[in-house]
């Protein structure tokens, strides 16, 4: 029985389960199938049990930076299935004289020269060689994670739809614009749930809709508003 079992794993591995189809599920309207089979380098006649799926994957998601995630089915007895779902730019990080268009889960897209309206557009201090097709990274590591919380808690608060840059340069020194015409400033990340409380209450309850100015929420319990027109 050892000698059959053996036997079967060798074949199994060697003639039996090669790839005779690639197929591929997408509704990219970025890459085409064809484009997507060239970057994972898969080709028929491999086997289906000994494919390395986690390189195929990362060769996909990174030579093809509009492409967010990738998933591979195996369908007996000689088909792979590649599925991927497309990346959509979210934002845009100033950087260089350009921008990084960046997706929600901080994938890095491209570089253009004109910011892109309706777009939120983010200050930070990046590393200084980001490359498509991989994740942004901070200069400090640890502002990743600062700048993380951050978007959680101002999403958690109703704030981010209508947030339409942020200045995170300085994560001591952070402040956003809201509505078109509010600065709301927040210091560093320290007490965002009394910070951005504030601000609600401020935004909601005690300014007029049509109010232009300065927000400053940093110092807790201390909220300010001094109006003006020009707010960056």
């Amino acid at each position: 029985m050892l000698i059959f079992g053996a036997i079967g794993a060798l074949l199994s591995t060697t003639v039996l389960f090669n790839i005779g189809r690639i197929e591929v599920e997408t509704a990219s309207d970025q890459y085409s199938a064809s484009k997507i089979i060239e970057a994972s380098e898969v080709r028929e006649g491999s086997n289906l049990f000994t494919l390395n799926a986690k390189k195929i994957e990362q060769n996909i998601a990174t030579r093809l930076p509009y492409v967010e995630s990738v998933t591979l089915k195996r369908v007996l007895p000689d088909k792979l299935v590649i599925v991927t779902e497309d990346a959509k730019a979210q934002y845009q990080y100033a950087f260089k004289k350009g921008y990084l268009l960046v997706s929600q889960n901080g994938k890095v897209l491209e570089k253009v020269k004109k910011k892109k309206p309706d777009m939120m557009v983010i200050k930070a201090e990046l590393a200084d060689k980001p490359k498509a097709g991989y994740s942004l990274e901070f200069l400090d590591p640890g502002d990743a994670d600062a700048f993380a919380g951050l978007m959680d808690k101002l999403r958690e608060y109703d704030l981010l739809e209508e947030t339409s840059y942020i200045d995170f340069s300085d994560p001591l020194n952070i402040s956003l614009l809201y509505q078109g015409r509010l600065k709301i400033v927040l210091g560093s990340i320290l007490n965002l749930d009394l910070k951005l409380g504030s601000a609600v209450d401020m935004c909601t309850q005690r300014l007029e809709p049509d109010e232009m100015g300065i927000l400053d929420v940093s110092i807790i319990n201390e909220a300010t508003f001094q109006p003006r027109d020009e707010l960056f």
